[in-house]
């Protein structure tokens, strides 16, 4: 149950992001967890989702029960323009939909793609030839939460989400379109797979594998600190 103090507990959490630079186009506040809302924390969000409207930060909500979707109308708290979602992946699936509306994924010009993870053209190749090529069809897992890290990719071309399971469900995370990379943070930090990923689309990609990291480090220590810099 969501009480006054909690409400503005929040608001002070939430009014340093206001200041932040760049500052967030858009919040999302999950009320899964929230069974009930008291008429002095509906007035309190109000007041904060208001000001973040003022500000330029678009306001939705996702999990919203039946409950607390009246005591928010009732106090005024939202309005027409603010989204509603059934549940996080909902939110993030259409928030990844009008990002790749508005930017259609396109192949990643290899050459500056390497150069900035190598750090320079000059070391470029040297990452290129440790790398070997991958192509994934729609719906093919690349890796499952909680493997072990043994490679990391970078996407030329297609799309890549990324699932955790939480609460029992699978929830949508992020999207890695082409130029960008997965797995980096379990192979280089040696930790396991913090998520399951998938191709949205056919994709290729270009994978650095744990035995090619480890010869890296040994034969190339310069590039392989780059890497660990990018």
């Amino acid at each position: 149950f969501l009480f006054f103090g909690s409400a503005t507990q929040l608001a002070d959490r939430i009014e340093p992001l206001l200041d932040a630079t760049p500052r967030p186009a858009q919040l999302l506040f999950d009320f899964r967890h929230v069974h009930g809302i008291d008429s002095s924390a509906a007035q309190a969000l109000g007041r904060l989702f208001k000001r973040l409207r003022q500000q330029g930060v678009a306001v939705a909500v996702s999990g919203l029960s039946a409950d607390c979707g009246h005591a928010l109308d009732g106090a005024g708290a939202l309005e027409p323009g603010d989204l509603r979602f059934a549940d996080i992946e909902s939110a993030v699936e259409a928030w990844d939909d009008g990002l790749l509306a508005k930017e259609p994924p396109q192949p990643a010009d290899l050459d500056a793609l390497l150069q900035r993870a190598a750090g320079s053209a000059e070391a470029a190749p040297r990452l290129l030839a440790r790398l070997e090529p991958l192509t994934l069809e729609r719906g093919t897992t690349l890796f499952a939460q909680g493997d072990a890290s043994d490679a990391l990719y970078w996407v030329r071309s297609g799309s890549l989400s990324a699932h955790v399971r939480q609460g029992g469900q699978e929830v949508h995370v992020r999207s890695t379109r082409a130029g960008g990379a997965v797995g980096e943070m379990g192979l280089l930090r040696g930790l396991p797979r913090s998520a399951t990923v998938r191709a949205d689309e056919d994709s290729e990609l270009l994978r650095l594998s744990l035995t090619a990291w480890t010869a890296l480090q040994r034969d190339d220590p310069a590039l392989a600190a780059a890497l660990l810099r990018w």
